[in-house]
């Protein structure tokens, strides 16, 4: 890949080739405390789910990936937040115009799963990456140097 972009993190302008070093070193001090390394044990447990999926979500689009999460919405008259898909579909999905395919379960790093929505996730995660050439992931905020490098081509 060639041409020029902006850091995900802190927006500075750099070529696309520089932006794993970039990352990997932690040269710029704009980029935020978890985006650059490996989150500490206290930022992993204080980062919400939520923003934890935006921010891989932001880093995917600038690197040209297409991202799809499916978003809660109300349901019926009394007001309930239900996701409208499949119970254990997951949370998103990351393709590449390159012909790659990450799909990712997100989580928070001290959250514990109803065991049958546990179940159903799994079962899911399994049938897509019998998908030839599929990745699946579960990513906590102490795993996002794995996703990260899934992510950086």
């Amino acid at each position: 890949m060639t041409g020029s972009s902006e850091c995900p993190y802190c927006g500075r302008g750099m070529a696309v080739l520089s932006l794993r070093e970039h990352v990997a070193v932690n040269r710029c001090r704009r980029c935020p405390a978890g985006a650059c390394l490996p989150f500490t044990e206290e930022e992993a447990v204080a980062i919400d789910e939520d923003d934890y999926r935006k921010m891989a979500e932001r880093v995917a689009r600038q690197l040209g990936w297409l991202v799809n999460h499916v978003e809660r919405a109300r349901a019926g008259r009394d007001g309930r937040w239900m996701t409208p898909c499949t119970p254990g579909f997951p949370d998103n999905w990351f393709v590449h115009p390159a012909g790659r395919l990450v799909v990712v379960e997100f989580k928070r790093q001290k959250h514990r799963t109803k065991p049958e929505l546990a179940a159903k996730q799994q079962a899911w995660l399994e049938a897509v990456a019998a998908v030839p050439g599929a990745e699946v992931l579960r990513s906590t905020p102490a795993r996002w140097p794995d996703l990260q490098a899934r992510l950086i081509l």
